[in-house]
């Protein structure tokens, strides 16, 4: 892969004062094909796409800083993905964070085979962004489900969806239980061993919703078509897979504009084209990249329980809930650094149930690589007072800006 870098220009000379400190300004040249660029911002909850026109082969598109940026390259003259020229792409990274507000000249872009790149070195990228090579390289390792939202058109009609106001969303959630020594973790591993506690994956919920415009779900004329094999659940662990380019019709429903399909943990997500469709409508999630692996390389809480007691190990009083944020590699589990906290901004919440039926929730703060969380100041619980002997059920959800959503039971 061509490495590029970013390179900060200052036009006064031009008499451009430059954009204001909370707008980051990516420019450069892309050719007279291009007719458009689309910044993508795939937050969960908060999805913003960002078109502007090219003038003269050049481009100008302005963002909010401190959010992932796809950046696609357009020709409005074509239909659905065919719109697509290029999408911007550095070694293993999809996605651009600016740190800050400022103007970031991209220089001449070129394309090939819908790869968008730019000539100069990682220095240059690592200065511009304003974070050092290991966090865009962490980055990188995790933002490629972030291109889902490449497709300007999902809908086909030749119109590019956001100057529509068509917001169609696609969410994909890993789903795991927690382990301990090849047995379901408990309470008392949070507290003597819980850098024994694993993720074991369970499946991967796969999630389209049909934008406010479109009619709700018709539960009886719908279905979801990957370009790869599906493997699903619903003959047992070993039902056979749906082959690419075939319908599957063994939906979830979940709310009145969301339905989908989930996949087997012993197969790898397809990738590729998932076509959503329900009754007329039909939406194209193009460039959809899922992990190959759900576990390896995720940003993941661990979390340790701390005892008002220290000698106490199995129905304690808790002093505090600890959490730091890692990520499993090949060489074991890896702390993500301040700067990479900050930059992916790791957000997650821990769910308790009682014996009694009652029920704690303690949430993260985002963006710190590591934390604690005071027993007595819950987000909410019916009862401040819980040992742990007491808790029978436990939940962890999690995830990182450009990533997926992850849920983890014990």
């Amino acid at each position: 892969m061509t490495r590029f870098g970013f390179l900060l220009t200052a036009l006064a000379a031009c008499g451009y004062d430059g954009p204001a400190p909370d707008v980051a300004v990516f420019h450069g040249s892309v050719g007279e094909a291009t007719t458009h660029v689309m910044a993508v911002s795939p937050v969960a909850g908060d999805l913003v796409k960002v078109v502007a026109p090219t003038s003269g082969g050049t481009f100008s598109v302005s963002v909010e800083p401190n959010r992932p940026y796809a950046l696609v390259f357009l020709d409005a003259t074509q239909r659905g993905a065919g719109m697509v020229r290029g999408i911007l792409r550095s070694d293993s990274l999809d996605t651009f964070v600016p740190t800050t507000g400022g103007d970031i000249d991209l220089g001449a872009i070129s394309i090939d085979s819908r790869e968008a790149t730019m000539a100069g070195s990682s220095e240059d990228l690592d200065y511009a962004l304003g974070v050092s090579r290991r966090t865009l390289a962490t980055l990188g390792g995790i933002d490629d489900i972030a291109l889902r939202y490449a497709n300007p058109d999902m809908d086909g009609d030749g119109v590019i969806d956001a100057q529509q106001g068509i917001a169609p969303t696609l969410e994909v959630h890993a789903e795991y239980t927690l382990e301990a020594r090849g047995r379901a973790a408990t309470a008392r591993d949070f507290i003597v061993s819980s850098d024994a506690i694993r993720f074991t994956h369970v499946g991967t919920g796969v999630y389209g919703r049909l934008p406010d415009t479109f009619e709700t779900v018709d539960h009886d004329d719908a279905d979801v078509t990957f370009d790869e094999p599906y493997y699903g659940f619903w003959a047992g662990d070993h039902t056979e897979p749906v082959p690419g380019g075939q319908p599957v019709d063994h939906l979830t429903f979940g709310d009145d504009r969301t339905f989908g399909v989930f996949c087997r943990p012993d197969h790898a997500v397809p990738t590729g084209t998932y076509t959503f469709r329900s009754g007329p409508h039909s939406l194209d999630f193009s460039f959809v990249r899922p992990p190959v692996d759900m576990t390896m390389h995720q940003v993941m809480p661990r979390v340790r329980f701390v005892p008002v007691d220290e000698a106490c190990k199995t129905d304690c009083l808790l002093d505090r809930v600890e959490v730091a944020w890692q990520r499993m590699t090949a060489d074991g589990w890896v702390q993500l650094t301040d700067e990479e906290a900050q930059v992916l901004r790791p957000s997650g919440a821990l769910d308790l149930v009682f014996d009694d039926g009652g029920t704690r929730r303690v949430e993260f703060p985002v963006g710190t690589a590591t934390t604690e969380v005071p027993w007595t100041l819950p987000l909410k619980s019916s009862d401040p007072a819980y040992y742990t002997g007491q808790i029978t059920f436990g939940s962890i959800s999690f995830q990182s800006r450009p990533g997926i959503k992850m849920f983890a039971r014990f």
